[in-house]
């Protein structure tokens, strides 16, 4: 299902130009800031050049410039791809480009990405990288769907048939299903009279087009996850009542097919009684201790957990009494689904 899902979502976003960047010399932009060129005021990728640069993607190459029509590098290309997936990898012992190409060493200023991505095989060549080589559309095409897959952990069979390129016969047999995939994807599209030009050079400002639809695409593929996420975790708030206990209780129900984790301390949950005009009578919190210890909370698929506590009615009657609303609240964070800090509500009858 999950698989549909993806295959689904990726068809929904199509986008429309064909195009990529990076480059080696110029400071990087902090997350956010405006980021100016002096060499791309009329030209017709430009705000697609500062929304990249805003994020700290890409680079210029000094001075204010950012030579967009220039052909870009494989190098280049490489560590824009890498940002642009976020990949970060941890290693026991430091690691050795030789291992994967011979062309390159290990003190080359875009090692450490190169040798990541040749570790996840989204760069699927050994032996010669060829750095400073231009880089053509079909590799960068292989490149992306590669670092397409390897983000989404799937791989996407299901696209509908393809019509070809006129010039497919131009494409390098290990690069079509690449080629096929990116179109359908939106990430490219012929030139004029259908052509792909499979040999031609992309410009930096082409790769930069290029990179952006690849981000726009995984982003919302990875929100339309959380939010079908979101609406199979379901967090309920209820009570019993009896003449001599109120039992508040918060249900968390994991109906998805993997663990949801809550990153909780000691008070995993909260409770509070409201009046008819939402005014705060009880707060469960007010009058207990916890320990402030950091813990995972994990609830397995197809499981739920439940938080209650009771009130006596002995010493807790009147506010009993006067409460309308009981509203629960789970003390932490998650990064699979959305807590609502606001609280979960019910009615109490």
């Amino acid at each position: 299902m999950k698989r549909l899902l993806l295959v689904f979502m990726a068809m929904v976003i199509l986008a429309s130009n064909m195009s990529v960047v990076g480059a080696k010399v110029e400071k990087e932009s902090k997350t956010g800031e405006k980021v100016e060129f002096t060499d791309i005021s009329n030209h017709w990728a430009k705000d697609v050049i500062i929304k990249m640069s805003s994020k700290a993607l890409i680079k210029g190459v000094g001075n204010g410039k950012f030579l967009p029509n220039e052909k870009m590098k494989r190098s280049e290309f490489i560590a824009a791809l890498y940002k642009t997936l976020g990949i970060e990898i941890n290693y026991i012992k430091a690691p050795d480009i030789n291992e994967f190409f011979d062309d390159v060493k290990n003190d080359d200023w875009f090692a450490t990405q190169l040798y990541d991505l040749a570790t996840l095989n989204i760069i699927d060549d050994r032996g010669k990288f060829r750095p400073e080589a231009q880089i053509t559309r079909e590799e960068m095409v292989n490149y992306i769907i590669n670092g397409y897959n390897y983000k989404l952990n799937i791989v996407i069979d299901e696209l509908e048939e393809f019509t070809d390129y006129t010039d497919d016969k131009k494409i390098d047999k290990k690069y079509k299903k690449a080629v096929k995939k990116a179109t359908k994807l939106g990430f490219i599209r012929g030139k004029e009279n259908n052509l792909f030009d499979p040999k031609g050079i992309t410009t930096r400002a082409e790769a930069i087009v290029v990179l952006e639809k690849l981000l726009g695409n995984l982003e919302a593929i990875k929100d339309a996850i959380i939010e079908d996420i979101e609406k199979k975790v379901v967090v309920e708030p209820s009570y019993e009542k009896s003449d001599k206990a109120f039992k508040m209780k918060l249900k968390i129900t994991n109906n998805t097919d993997k663990k949801v984790t809550i990153q909780t301390s000691g008070q995993k949950f909260d409770f509070k009684l409201l009046d008819e005009k939402k005014e705060i009578l009880y707060t469960w919190s007010m009058d207990k201790m916890f320990i402030m210890m950091i813990m995972d909370l994990e609830i397995k698929a197809g499981e739920s957990i439940e938080f209650s506590d009771d009130l006596d009615m002995e010493n807790f009657k009147d506010i009993i009494s006067k409460a309308k609303y009981l509203q629960g609240f789970i003390t932490g964070t998650s990064s699979d689904f959305k807590i609502n800090s606001k609280g979960y509500e019910i009615e109490i009858r």
